[in-house]
């Protein structure tokens, strides 16, 4: 079976292009493609997904996994999803980031649903990384290093999740003040995305003046609010009141979501309009809400 070299050089002839051509196409220099070309370097795996995107072929073939070409599979079931995430995990132990946004984009090439990759490979390993913690089974220092990992493999994925289906409101998304992470509130931001909306991610610890004139600026129609501990309660609800004390704001909706909401009285006391139990369900109130206005 032909290396990714021997494989890159042989797709790049068949359309015959020369390594200048390739490196215009690619926007990075010549050398870099000879260094491709040569097995000195390997491509980072968005410059391996738009190689794999130019030629047509999916990343697995360029990688030299697989002899065919096609590049979407007709349909992964829940098996496959579960070892990817499995080999995703196991990656993300060892620091091996490389081999773990590699498992990411395979993924999305060979799924016709990106929410199904966020869901079982970014969701499910969250999930199993907080109940580990928990456990006392992983270190607080592997926990920020692993989300630390995610949060850089999600940055990479964004020109797979972008919908053809348009929505006119804008979701502002973020996490309050005192949370260690927002890859909570990113991955919100972009299962909206997904689903057409557009969204402004501001992340975490940003003072409430802030984040008011973030909403005036972008003009967000929602504010989605993600909270893991619940001793964030009280910094999400001083939040949602200087929102609502703005006189401009008052049409504005605040839906809250994330593990520190236990019971209904949670999410109402703080004064959100809306509460999603996960991520599907958050986008259903979302729409729930722009429709009732």
């Amino acid at each position: 079976m032909e290396s990714f070299n021997e494989r890159l050089k042989h797709l790049r002839l068949s359309q015959n292009l020369s390594q200048k051509d390739l490196a215009r196409i690619l926007s990075v220099g010549q050398t870099t493609i000879a260094n491709y070309e040569n097995g000195d370097r390997f491509p980072s795996p968005m410059t391996l997904y738009r190689l794999a995107d130019y030629f047509d072929v999916s990343t697995d073939f360029l990688y030299g996994r697989v002899e065919k070409q096609g590049k979407k599979i007709e349909k992964m079931t829940e098996e496959d999803y579960l070892e990817n995430q499995r080999q995703f995990y196991e990656h993300l132990l060892n620091g091996d980031r490389f081999n773990a946004s590699l498992v990411v984009t395979r993924l999305m090439e060979s799924s016709t649903d990106p929410w199904m990759v966020y869901k079982y490979l970014f969701v499910r390993t969250l999930n199993q990384l907080g109940c580990y913690w928990d456990q006392g089974k992983i270190d607080i220092h592997e926990e920020h290093r692993i989300s630390n990992l995610i949060e850089m493999i999600l940055s990479q994925v964004y020109p797979y999740i972008a919908s053809s289906k348009k929505r006119d409101a804008i979701i502002l998304t973020l996490s309050p003040n005192g949370e260690q992470h927002g890859i909570t509130s990113r991955i919100m931001s972009d299962y909206f995305e997904m689903a057409g909306y557009r969204t402004y991610h501001l992340g975490i610890g940003l003072p409430c003046g802030e984040v008011i004139k973030a909403i005036q600026s972008s003009g967000a129609a929602v504010v989605a609010i993600s909270v893991t501990l619940k001793e964030h309660l009280e910094s999400a609800g001083y939040l949602i009141n200087a929102i609502r004390i703005q006189t401009d704001l008052e049409d504005v909706k605040i839906i809250v979501g994330g593990q520190a909401f236990t019971s209904e009285e949670d999410w109402q006391s703080i004064g959100a309009d809306a509460y999603g139990e996960d991520f599907e369900k958050c986008l259903e109130e979302v729409d729930r809400l722009l429709l009732n206005g």
